[in-house]
């Protein structure tokens, strides 16, 4: 048994572009995503927190090496169908999106060349980020439901307990 899962949170470099569509005529759309470099919460083992003073029986701190700033990591992503026509409409360049989907390896052999290969996910599902903060929803999603009315939470209904003074 394998699993081929992945969900992405990243920020689109630009905006998709509509490829052809093939034999089926499908709408395929592709994007680059581009993710942010974690950030490190936790001080390294026997390293003090920044901005903590070392302990007073704490050794000379050595010269830090330098150390290369992490950078984004760019995903190529592609879509087919109903997934290829939401984000050619709601993605745009700079968006915060989430796709979920799955890994494809696509290979190719350009003449006078060895073969090459690159990892793609491919979207069963796009969430714009951008839509959600505007309050407007993606078809296929559903309206948002209504703001439940005042008074009418968990709270309210529970029974109310009866207790001895004190």
């Amino acid at each position: 048994m394998s699993l081929n899962r992945v969900i992405l949170l990243g920020t689109l470099t630009a905006d998709p572009l509509s490829v052809g569509g093939g034999a089926a005529r499908l709408a395929r759309a592709c994007f680059t995503l581009a993710l942010d470099p974690p950030r490190s919460r936790r001080p390294s083992p026997g390293l003090p927190a920044q901005g903590a003073s070392p302990p007073a029986s704490a050794p000379p701190a050595l010269p830090s090496s330098p150390m290369p700033s992490p950078r984004a990591d760019f995903i190529p992503v592609l879509a087919y169908a109903r997934t290829a026509e939401i984000a050619l409409e709601f993605l745009k360049k700079g968006n915060r999106a989430i796709v979920e989907g799955r890994l494809r390896e696509e290979r190719w052999k350009p003449p006078h060349s060895s073969e090459r290969s690159r990892l793609v996910v491919v979207a069963e599902r796009v969430t714009s980020l951008e839509a959600a903060r505007a309050g407007t929803s993606l078809p296929g999603r559903g309206d948002p439901p209504p703001p439940a009315p005042v008074g009418t939470g968990a709270l309210e209904r529970l029974p109310a307990i009866k207790t001895r003074g004190m």
